[in-house]
């Protein structure tokens, strides 16, 4: 229930049946009433990857975590441009911005001096020149194991997926 006033479902089946195309495991669109903002999904439990890991036994996580990578692989492999939107400058600098602003000012209560300013926006600058010059692939950009669910039939089912856009190859992983 996605009342379109207030969410567009339009990215979220969009990438739903990307994710398909691609061989990733995703909730299928059964149905969609695009005016009213209701989908019918399939369902893929409710255990996450987060759920199975095992902190006394590092060494059995090891599976779920190649599954994990190979499923991202699968969806970078099937990536082409001019499909999701860019994860341009524009959307990393947004993105970097959380920290300062949200993390240290309102989360810490840390004022930054002019020279902790000036190193963290040098810091920036590299991290977005960097990003930009890397080969570019679909992005999930929340791919961790909250986001990876424990199916039925022992695939890694993926979610929260609709924000994904088209940008650096090393940003998922």
């Amino acid at each position: 229930d996605a009342p379109p006033d207030k969410e567009n479902s339009e990215p979220f089946v969009q990438v739903a049946g990307l994710m398909h195309e691609a061989g990733v495991r995703a909730p299928q669109v059964l149905a969609w009433d695009e005016s009213q903002g209701f989908l019918l999904l399939d369902d893929l439990g409710a255990r996450t990857m987060l759920d199975g890991i095992q902190p006394a036994h590092p060494d059995a996580n090891l599976p779920r975590y190649q599954q994990a990578i190979d499923a991202l692989v699968r969806w970078q492999l099937a990536s082409r441009p001019g499909v999701l939107p860019p994860y341009d400058a524009a959307l990393l600098q947004r993105e970097l911005q959380l920290f300062p602003d949200w993390y240290l000012g309102k989360h810490r209560g840390v004022q930054l001096s002019d020279k902790q300013r000036a190193v963290i926006d040098q810091a920036f600058a590299c991290i977005v020149e960097n990003n930009l010059s890397s080969a570019q692939v679909f992005v999930h950009r929340d791919f961790m194991p909250r986001n990876l669910m424990l199916t039925d039939d022992a695939t890694l089912g993926v979610l929260d997926f609709q924000d994904a856009v088209y940008g650096p190859i090393t940003y998922d992983i």
